[in-house]
Order: structure tokens, then sequence, then C-alpha cells
């Protein structure tokens, strides 16, 4: 059984490796917003390493054409999906923190999304279009 499980894990972490790199070399929106490719080659593994759970949550949650990195936050409705989409999402933030190292310059906030609130008074919420 146990021989069984870690057949299964690996042919699921061959599977998310092949989407991520298939997105890479298509250059697929959500990819891009995870920002370039480092040039060092060990970040740029550890790059690719988000990418790829990233890839993996998206055929998961079947997030197929929606450009944002980890979709819509409607998808993640169950504990399951909730904590799968926190694993993304930290696989994103590494992804950026590679991309982007402590004192370089990101990208501004590319989009400011408006909430409005039960008692009818909008929220404005800073979001990074990912």
């Amino acid at each position: 059984m146990a021989r069984g499980l870690a057949e299964r894990d690996e042919a699921m972490q061959h599977r998310a490796r092949a989407l991520a790199e298939r997105a890479i070399e298509q250059n697929q929106v959500w990819v891009r917003r995870l920002g370039g490719q480092p040039s060092d080659r060990v970040a740029r593994e550890r790059w690719i390493e988000a990418v790829t759970t990233v890839a993996a949550y998206r055929e998961r949650w079947n997030i197929g054409d929606d450009h944002r990195p980890l979709g819509s936050k409607v998808t993640a409705r169950t504990i399951e999906a909730i904590n799968q989409r926190n694993l993304a999402q930290a696989a994103v933030n590494r992804a950026w923190r590679l991309t982007y190292p402590r004192g370089a310059q990101c990208p501004e906030v590319l989009a400011v999304a408006v909430d409005i609130s039960p008692a009818g008074r909008p929220r404005l919420q800073d979001e990074r279009s990912i």
C-alpha cells in the first residue's frame, strides 16, 4: 500500500511539473503574473517548483481560462480547497520573492477591487492582478 501511494505521489508530481513546464513554454498569462524566471540556476529551479505548485492547484480546481494564477476566491469553498489555495498562495509569494528580491522594485498594484460590504458602503481592497 505504501509503495502504491508513493507511486501515485510521484505520478502527480510528474504531471504537475509537466503542466508547469508547458505553461512556461506557452508563456501563459497566469505564469507571467508570477514574475519572470530568475537568471540564477538555483533560484530558477525554486521558481519553477513554485509554478508547479500553482499548476497543480489550477488543475485540481479546474481553473482553466482565468488569467489569475489562483483564479477567483470563489473557487475555494471547502476546507480542502481553502487549504490548497493557501499552499498555492504561498507558492505565488515564493515566486514573487525569487523574481523581485528584497530591495528590488516590484510592479505597482495593478487593480483595485471594490467590495460592497453588507452595510451597503463601498470598501476598497488592494489586489494585485495575480
